[in-house]
């Protein structure tokens, strides 16, 4: 789901999209559970 959002991006901005939507978890284990969760 991530990566087909990000593959439409140029990789600098797919980046920096991937780092702004893991800043918003404390652990990177939160951040993966909200992305299962959206599955």
């Amino acid at each position: 789901m991530i990566r087909r959002h990000l593959i439409t991006l140029t990789p600098a901005d797919a980046m920096d999209k991937l780092i702004k939507m893991m800043e918003k978890f404390p652990s990177n284990a939160e951040f993966f559970e909200k992305v299962r969760m959206m599955m």
